[in-house]
This record gives C-alpha cells, structure tokens and sequence, in this order.
C-alpha cells in the first residue's frame, strides 16, 4: 500500500507540492514494514507547533525530554478526538448517502465512509502501539468522553435536521487536519515516528478527497435552506468551532494533567502552566495554525462564499472576509 497515491492528486495542488518537496510522492516506506514496527519513544509524534505551551512562554520552562513527552500525549490526544468525530461522521455520511439519487455521489460517499473506518482502527492501532498500558482498557484514556455522549452525537449526526452542521464543522476540522499532515510531513524524516510519519502521510490525500466532498455536499444541504435556518446553522456551527476546537479547552487541559501526572517534579509550576493553555488561546501564531487563511484556506473560501455564514464567522478571531469577491472563489 503507498503512502499517498499521488496520481491522483492534481498537478498543481498544494498538496502535490508539499509531496514533491519533502519527496514521498512514491512510497516512503512499505506499509507492512512499518505497520508492526515499535514506536519510537526518542522521538516526537506530532509537530511541535500543534503543541499550545509551544506558543507561550512557558515552554521554555520545560527540558527537551519533557518537551518530547508532552507532545507524544498531545499527540495521542489527537487520535483520541479524531478517531470519535470520524465514527460520528459515519451516521451522517451514510445518511447523506440515503438522500442523494446521485450514483457517483453515492458511491463516492461509501467510499468515504471506508476511509474514515480506516481511518479510526488506524489512530487508535498507534495509540495502542505508542502507550499499551495506558490504551489496554479504553480508546479515551486521556479525554475520556462517556459512552451516552458519544451514543448522542451519533445519533444527531444521522438526522436530516443536523447534517449541514455537521459538514460545516467536518469541512472545518478536515480542512485542518490537512494542515496538521503538512507541518508533520515538513519536518525532516528523523523528528517524528516513522509510523506517525506514515499515517499523517496516507491522510493527507484522504483529508484532500473528504474536503471536496464536504464542499459538494454543503451545496446540496445547506445552499437550499430558507434564511433563518441558515442563520440557525451559521451561529451553531461558530459556536461549536469557538468553544470546542479554536482554543485550548477541556482536551488541552486533560492532557495537561496527564503529563503532570508523569512529571511530579514541574508540581511547583503546575498552576503556571494550566495558565499557559488560556495565553495560548490568546496567542496569534497559536490560533493562526488552527483556524486561518494559511492553516484552513477552504474552509474560509466557503465562508466567505455565503453571506450569513460570513457574518457569524465574524467573530472567529482569525477570520476576515476577503477584500474581493474574486478573492474568496480562488
């Protein structure tokens, strides 16, 4: 299995070129190679600007093993939240793929759910590899998230009522876990874990196909809707992506307090560094590489194509509508 199969990857895609730089448009490695291979604890697995204490001032109170640590649980963290919104995005996937006569569409959507299943047994398969113990009994060991929650979100994600939100919130977050695979992939080969490497490289095309995706079906899902149901989706889906994923919240926390668990000798620190996840939320290199032009460039192009949309996204602090209207269809 390649690690991307970039022929399938227009010419002048960004992605092509982030592929071609870093030269792993052919496989960098053969899958079954890698896909029992220890992790490597020495390294990170993650790039390190995904890492909210990066953006503060109180990263440097911290030594590069603690550093290296903090961000393998970071990264962990992330398989643990990604994992749980693509098995939430099964249900709408599927119901979408009820809805359509569209053949092409439909099959492109089965497609799509193969993939996230991949995808989930992936992220949890490292997890697993990376910390045994910690995984042996549940996939939510850092962000614990209870079984009637993830019951409940699966269940709205099915209903006709809430599928443009969610693929308002699935454009976003798939638009930046694009951006998570490409600083990861930036990096030279030895910074991060060759199976993290590998993983981030295979869901770089994958996210890229879901992204066009999400675009198509916003058009048939949301682009119909009277104005007040727009306005209804519009203020849910800013308020989910402010409270949940701009900033540092209840995961940032919980991984915090793991790592502080594994490092009693930062306890006298321990408060300044719990106040470091809200600098970081203030901090404009922090929400830039979540939520930007540069980090989620579609996801904002589709802003600014919708007026209500463009109007609640307002108060996204990284967002500005684009100056020119032939800005927002580049």
């Amino acid at each position: 299995m390649s690690v991307a199969r970039s022929d399938n990857i227009p010419a002048r895609s960004p992605i092509r070129a982030t592929l071609r730089a870093m030269s792993i448009a052919a496989p960098i490695a053969d899958a079954g190679s890698l896909a029992d291979a220890a992790i490597d604890l020495g390294r990170d697995f993650v790039c390190p600007t995904l890492c909210p204490l990066r953006h503060t001032s109180m990263w440097a109170a911290l030594d590069e093993r603690q550093r290296r640590r903090l961000n393998q649980l970071t990264a962990m963290s992330f398989n643990e939240l990604i994992a749980m919104f693509e098995s939430t995005m099964l249900g709408a996937v599927e119901a979408a793929g009820a809805r359509t006569g569209d053949v092409a569409l439909r099959s492109a959507l089965a497609d799509f759910a193969n993939e996230e299943r991949k995808h989930i047994q992936q992220w949890r398969s490292l997890n697993r590899a990376s910390d045994p113990e910690r995984y042996a009994r549940t996939a939510y060991a850092i962000v614990p998230t209870p079984s009637w929650l993830r019951a409940a979100l699966a269940w709205a994600a099915r209903r006709s009522i809430a599928l443009p939100c969610v693929f308002w919130l699935a454009l976003a977050l798939e638009d930046h876990s694009l951006e998570i695979s490409r600083r990861c992939l930036r990096l030279p080969d030895d910074v991060i874990d060759a199976r993290y490497r590998q993983a981030y490289a295979e869901h770089l095309e994958d996210e890229a196909r879901h992204v066009r995706l999400d675009l198509r079906l916003l058009t048939l899902l949301y682009d119909p809707l009277p104005r007040w149901r727009k306005k209804l989706v519009a203020r849910v889906v800013v308020s989910i992506l402010r409270r949940w994923f701009l900033t540092p919240g209840r995961s940032g926390r919980r991984v915090l307090d793991a790592f502080l668990a594994e490092e009693p000798s930062l306890a006298p620190i321990a408060s300044s560094l719990c106040a470091a996840l809200t600098e970081a939320g203030r901090s404009p290199s922090y929400l830039s590489m979540m939520y930007s032009r540069s980090a989620t460039p579609s996801f904002f192009r589709r802003i600014d194509r919708d007026p209500i949309m463009r109007e609640a996204a307002r108060s996204i602090p990284t967002y500005r509508p684009a100056r020119h209207e032939e800005d927002a269809d580049d």
